[in-house]
Parts: structure tokens; C-alpha cells; sequence
């Protein structure tokens, strides 16, 4: 009897140890996902109060440094689907396809919705829309379009179908989900990115039509998102990646200020976010931020600060072009200044994050800002 109590004591410590063990580790990941959100989201609010890169002017000097900075925080989007892959593929793991749907509709489709609509009341507000001309299939459009009504939410109905997409990779057994995917993310980068892109800058004139549609548009980033962050690889590929990272700013920088000198105007052959200069930079900075972010969020005041903006950076998205917009046009903002591109990020992420924080003290408002 005594031996049989000192086995199940010890079974009972040994399941409770890794228990523990578990649980540290996820939150150590967790908090290195919740890094990466903060960094993504700020670094979404600097391309916006950098919107002056839009604006090419070869004999002003605001448009070379506009240039760098939208190439390096350019990797604000591709990182937000990586986490959007690190979340949410192995969702089967604790709810079913139905949950998962109903959570998604619930945090991302209603506050798109409503603050679409709030939108359409701004713009009516402030003279961007006519009552003469604004009709329910132009909210309807605006709505499915997502860029018609408030022009940064372009990326919702790309997030959306992506939602769609993320149960068919679900479904793929755990044993093989890494040699698969990596398949998906090789053969996507060949066909669908790395010739065209060869073909475009050299102007081969190629007829290419091999592109695999699995891999296209915003869901490459879930898959490689997972890939990268959920099976760790050797220090010899982080730098490689790196490297490679490094190549892909420069491409970007310099490739789109030669030719935008060129041609006068902002040249979008080295731009976009499914182009090779993008995936290059992107990966790269991906793993620089996942190293960083291990080592930042060891320190408990680090855990706290960005645990707390944390909780805010979905509404961060969601509020920061009415911010931008409303202080743009009600104080004397010089866009082009340095000092506003740089500076601006942080004082507005706080401010929504003060404004968020009220509204969700709110029962009947709160749902708008999950």
C-alpha cells in the first residue's frame, strides 16, 4: 500500500511539474505574441502619419526620408497575419469550427460594421461625403470594399476571407502539418512571387500563368507566420532569414527611390505586400521582433506595460484614422515634418488607448471595442 501511495504521489507531482511547466511556457508565448500586436499596431499608425510618401515630390526633402520610412515599418500588415496564423490554426484544439466563426464575427466582422457606419456619419460630418450622393449601395459597397468609407480598412475583407480559409489548413493532421505547410510556403514563393518578380523588374516579357492559388494573397502570411513561430529552426536559417531580411529593405528602399526619381511619381514595382522584397524583409524582422520580444518581455514592468496596450491594439486599428484625421484637420499639423511621422504613433495609440478604456466602461458600447 505504501509503495502504491509513493506512485501516485509521484505520478501526481510529475503531472502537476509539467502542468507548470505548460503554463510557463505559454505564457511566455503569449506574451511574445502580445509583443508582436503592440509593435504591429504602432507600426500600422506610423505608415499612416507617413502618408505623405504618397505625395512624390523628387525636389522636396521630406520624400527621402518618407521613402525609409514607409519601407521599414512596412512590415506592419504581413506581421499582423503571422500572428493571425499563430492564433488561430490550431483553434480546433479548443473549440469547434462553429465557435470559431461565432468568436470572429463577435470581435473582428460587428466593430468593422459598426465603425463603418460611424464612418459614413464622420465623413457626412465633416463634408468628405454629400447627402446628395451618398446612397445604401454606397455604404454597401463601402462596407464590402472596405477602403470606400474610411480608406485604411482595406485590409478587413482580406482578413475576412482569410477567416475563411484558416479551417481548411486547420484540418490538416498536427504530424504533418509542418512538412506541408513548408511545401505550401515554397512552392507559393517560386510561383506566385519570386518569377513574376524576376519577370517584372527585368522585364522578361514572360507569359507566366503558374501560380497556385492556395497560397495567394494575405494567407501565405498566416501559413508562414505558423511556420516560423511554432517550430523552432537552427541558428544557421535565423541568419540566413536575416540576412536575406536585410537584402529585402534595401530592395525596397532603393529600388522604389530610383525609379519613383525616374518616373516622377511613386513607382510600385518594388512595393506590395505579397512581393519578394516584402516577404524577404518581413520574415526577417518577424524573427528579429520574436528574439527581441523574448528577451524585452522577461522583465515584469515590460510584461505589464505591454500587456496593458495589450488589451487595446484591435480598437487601435479600428479608431486610429478618425484620430489622424481629426487632429490633421483641427490643429496645424505639418505632415511632412520628421518630428510628426516619428512622434505621432505613440501619443495616438494612447489616446485611443484612454478612449477605449472609457467606452468599455460602458454595457452598451463595449462590444464596438472588443
Amino acid at each position: 500500500n505504501r509503495q502504491v501511495m509513493a506512485t501516485c504521489l509521484f505520478e501526481y507531482l510529475l503531472i502537476n511539474t509539467n502542468r507548470i511547466r505548460i503554463y510557463k511556457m505559454n505564457k511566455k508565448n503569449d506574451n511574445v505574441i502580445t509583443f508582436l500586436q503592440v509593435v504591429s499596431a504602432f507600426s500600422v499608425i506610423a505608415l499612416h502619419t507617413n502618408s505623405c510618401f504618397w505625395n512624390f515630390d523628387a525636389n522636396a526633402g521630406y520624400w527621402f526620408s518618407a521613402n525609409i520610412i514607409e519601407s521599414v515599418f512596412y512590415f506592419a500588415v504581413p506581421v499582423f497575419f503571422m500572428i493571425s496564423g499563430i492564433t488561430l490554426i490550431d483553434y480546433q484544439e479548443k473549440y469547434s469550427t462553429k465557435v470559431f466563426f461565432l468568436k470572429r464575427a463577435k470581435k473582428t466582422l460587428l466593430p468593422y460594421i459598426i465603425w463603418s457606419c460611424i464612418g459614413v456619419f464622420y465623413n457626412l460630418h465633416v463634408g468628405y461625403f454629400s447627402i446628395d450622393t451618398l446612397g445604401i449601395r454606397t455604404v454597401l459597397n463601402g462596407i464590402l470594399g472596405g477602403s470606400e468609407i474610411i480608406s485604411v480598412y482595406w485590409f478587413f475583407p482580406c482578413l475576412f476571407c482569410v477567416y475563411l480559409a484558416i479551417p481548411l489548413f486547420a484540418v490538416v493532421d498536427k504530424e504533418k502539418k509542418k512538412e506541408i505547410y513548408r511545401y505550401i510556403i515554397l512552392i507559393g514563393i517560386v510561383l506566385n512571387t519570386l518569377i513574376p518578380f524576376i519577370n517584372n523588374v527585368f522585364q522578361l516579357q514572360i507569359e507566366w500563368s503558374y501560380t497556385i492559388s492556395v497560397a495567394s494573397g494575405y494567407i501565405l502570411w498566416v501559413v508562414i507566420g505558423y511556420v516560423i513561430y511554432k517550430y523552432p529552426m537552427k541558428t544557421f536559417y535565423k541568419v540566413f532569414i536575416g540576412v536575406a531580411g536585410i537584402i529585402g529593405l534595401f530592395m525596397h528602399i532603393c529600388g522604389t527611390y530610383i525609379l519613383s526619381i525616374r518616373d516622377g511619381s511613386v513607382n510600385q514595382t518594388f512595393k506590395g505586400y505579397n512581393n519578394l522584397p516584402c516577404i524577404m524583409y518581413s520574415c526577417g524582422i518577424f524573427i528579429l521582433l520574436c528574439f527581441i520580444g523574448k528577451k524585452f518581455m522577461k522583465y515584469k514592468v515590460s510584461q505589464a506595460i505591454v500587456g496593458t496596450i495589450g488589451k487595446y491594439t484591435f480598437p487601435i486599428y479600428l479608431m486610429h484614422w478618425f484620430i489622424l484625421d481629426y487632429v490633421v484637420r483641427h490643429f496645424d499639423v505639418d505632415t511632412t515634418s520628421l518630428l510628426w511621422r516619428l512622434g505621432a504613433p505613440i501619443p495616438i495609440g494612447l489616446v485611443i488607448v484612454g478612449i477605449t478604456w472609457i467606452i468599455r466602461k460602458i454595457p452598451i458600447l463595449r462590444q464596438i471595442v472588443p
